[in-house]
């Protein structure tokens, strides 16, 4: 076998692996991505890509993302104080993605659960990660959950970085300002300089449980503004309950929120209800329909829930929970592109396939098997698409196994 067409197979092999293609749009100038939906993601290294349940930050021209690790081989949810912790991978193009490592070894002085700012040293567990951009100080914010492990205290995290890889630790236990605890959160910069958290509350004070709110965050964005200068609730509690996995976002002008039923690692996924105002105090208007609903229903669920929900109808078997706001070099008004990311609970190789949910115990239908990786589970990323015309997110399509993404 002569070198040349060895070095070919190889080519070839690195770039079915990596399960992305770019080619040059020669209209635009932009580059055309082609990302997969079914394809196995995997780093430079050729292991997976084990970041879920976060998001993707473009900053001074590099893609990191940002999500939970499960480390290597079997994972359980419930009582779990070891996983997952937060990772860190960057790319120059979304196409070839490197391991930069766990922000809590990365942060300089030493690691998060050593650093005197956590109560439950050495155990704890970080995750649903939503990084922004801070323009004014020309850094990387990151707002987490912070958790012992076990449910349900949980609370804000907050750290920054200069370089979107080593990050300074504000916080792993600031509280909203109901003192309920944390299930996830996402952070919204607005066009105005103000900055604004949503998240799930549990058990909020004279509300049901998993509820979401919506705070306004100091002026450096690393808490929340006290009631004492303007802070607190910003809008008043959302309708729904039962909910989890809330993301928030501005877009020609509207606020958007998302966000969908419970769904605790389950495998069917979750739906993914829309809500939209033109100020962030509201009032705000929920889409009549779950956008990743087969069905004509406002809540769909992929596990049992309190209220009721339809099951089995969900459009995409994914748990939503980030949203990854990128450069679209097709877009001649300069509006990114909303990418929507949802966790594909127990879609690895070898997973137990009775299995419905990871929140059970590591025994009978939920057994895992030895040669089960959970970091190597899935992902399913696609733009939103939306009605000019109205405004609303459109019904998510079936499950698209490409899609492409013109980047500068």
């Amino acid at each position: 076998m002569s070198t040349a067409f060895v070095t070919i197979l190889i080519a070839i092999m690195v770039t079915s692996s990596l399960a992305l293609t770019t080619a040059v749009d020669r209209v635009s100038g932009g580059h055309v991505t082609t990302i997969s939906n079914k394809d196995m993601r995997r780093d430079t290294e050729g292991n997976p890509v084990n970041a879920h349940d976060g998001n993707i930050l473009y900053w001074n021209g590099t893609y990191y993302l940002y999500g939970e690790n499960y480390g290597v081989g079997n994972y359980v949810v419930n009582n779990n104080s070891l996983l997952p912790k937060l990772a860190v991978y960057t790319s120059p193009d979304m196409v070839t993605w490197t391991w930069q490592g766990f922000l809590h070894n990365n942060t300089p002085g030493g690691n998060w659960a050593h650093s005197g700012k956590w109560p439950q040293s050495p155990f704890g567990t970080w995750w649903s990660p939503w990084a922004v951009l801070d323009k004014v100080r020309n850094r990387v914010v990151l707002w987490f959950t912070a958790s012992p492990g076990s449910c349900c205290t949980a609370y804000f995290g907050v750290a920054y970085s200069a370089d979107g890889i080593h990050f300074t630790l504000e916080t792993l236990t600031l509280q909203p300002f109901d003192h309920s605890s944390v299930d996830g959160s996402a952070v919204l910069m607005d066009d105005d300089g103000k900055g604004y958290v949503a998240y799930t509350a549990m058990n909020p004070p004279g509300q049901k449980d998993h509820t979401v709110a919506i705070q306004r965050l100091s002026d450096d964005y690393l808490s929340v503004l006290p009631v004492s200068q303007g802070g607190g609730q910003v809008g008043g509690y959302f309708p729904d309950y039962f909910v989890e996995g809330v993301m928030i976002f501005k877009r020609k002008g509207k606020y958007y929120v998302m966000y969908s039923s419970c769904c605790c690692a389950c495998r069917e996924g979750s739906g993914a209800v829309v809500l939209s105002s033109d100020s962030i105090e509201g009032p705000w208007t929920r889409q009549s329909r779950d956008v990743n609903c087969n069905i004509d229903a406002p809540v769909c669920a992929g596990m049992p829930s309190e209220p009721p929900r339809p099951q089995g109808n969900l459009t995409i078997s994914a748990q939503g929970i980030g949203i990854s706001i990128l450069p679209n070099a097709s877009d001649p008004t300069g509006t990114p592109t909303f990418l929507w990311s949802g966790g594909r609970w127990l879609s690895a190789p070898n997973n137990p396939p009775k299995c419905t949910t990871l929140c059970t115990t590591d025994t009978g239908d939920c057994q895992q098997s030895p040669r089960y990786d959970k970091g190597a589970d899935y992902e399913y990323w696609i733009p939103l698409q939306f009605d000019e015309g109205t405004q609303q997110v459109k019904q998510f399509a079936s499950f698209q196994d490409t899609f492409t993404l013109n980047l500068p």
